[in-house]
């Protein structure tokens, strides 16, 4: 296979094209080898299998927290629902104390959030280098669900679902 390669002004363009695509908004927890909660903000979820109930998300490369997601390491998906912007948004901040004031809940295999729309706890599988990122394949060990409508990212802006329903069209 040959990569094409694009140049830097191509890069931010084919950036915006590719947020034409809306997508749901997660945050990943975790705990380092020192039982430190970590967490980041990811948009690049998506399932990949029932049976094995599998799914995927990636990581950037250089990420300082890479290392937590190897193979046999445990970690919770938390779905966002409609009016978490602000958790979005700390959890995509670096260097931030991310989970400054959150109450975590007292779960044994990941950090959990208070609030969200879907949980999914994880454990990983495969791991596969893709470009500047590492695909992080998991197995859904268990979920739990809330009601409400999910947080969109589209475009650059933060979405409810029905208010990304009527802007499409």
């Amino acid at each position: 296979m040959t990569a094409r390669s694009i140049s830097a002004p191509d890069r931010r363009a084919l950036r915006d094209v590719l947020g034409h695509f809306a997508t749901g908004v997660t945050v990943v927890t975790a705990y380092t080898d020192d039982q430190t909660p970590i967490g980041l903000t990811v948009n690049s979820f998506t399932s990949v299998s029932l049976e094995p109930a599998l799914v995927m998300w990636s990581i950037q490369e250089h990420s300082p927290n890479k290392a937590v997601f190897g193979v046999g390491r445990w970690h919770r998906i938390h779905v966002l629902g409609a009016g978490q912007e602000a958790t979005a948004m700390r959890f995509a901040t670096a260097g931030a104390d991310k989970f400054e004031g959150v109450n975590l809940t007292p779960l044994e295999a990941a950090p959990g959030l208070p609030q969200w729309l879907v949980q999914f706890d994880c454990e990983v599988v495969q791991t596969h280098r893709m470009g500047d990122h590492e695909a992080i394949v998991a197995q859904v060990m268990g979920y739990r669900v809330a009601e409400g409508e999910p947080l969109v990212f589209w475009r650059g802006r933060w979405l409810g679902a029905a208010a990304a329903a009527t802007k499409v069209g």
